[in-house]
């Protein structure tokens, strides 16, 4: 069966990039309202500050591979890797599943 639509190659990279921002932005109104909520139920305290997971479940090493991935997506990404770090950066995290 064949598809109803071809995708082309940039209109995966616009949906991904959509799909990254709406994601951070859910993540924000969630701040947002969680901090609303604390100041209705305990008015005077200071809200607690919301770090860039909402949810207080950030994961640094997960944000670092999403990182690579989207460098290693670039046209650019050729010229980075004559950097013996970012090659050790991509072979740890990227390929360490691989391997």
């Amino acid at each position: 069966m064949r598809p109803l639509h071809h995708t082309q190659p940039d209109e995966v990279t616009t949906v991904a990039m959509e799909n990254d921002l709406l994601r951070l932005e859910v993540a924000h109104l969630r701040a947002r309202l969680k901090s609303a909520e604390s100041e209705l139920l305990f008015p005077g305290k200071p809200a607690p500050t919301a770090s860039a997971g909402a949810d207080g479940d950030a994961d640094p090493l997960s944000d670092l591979r999403w990182l690579l991935q989207r460098i290693e997506a670039t046209p650019l990404a050729h010229v980075l890797r004559r950097r013996s770090g970012y090659r050790r950066l991509v072979e740890t995290y990227l390929h360490e599943d691989a391997g």
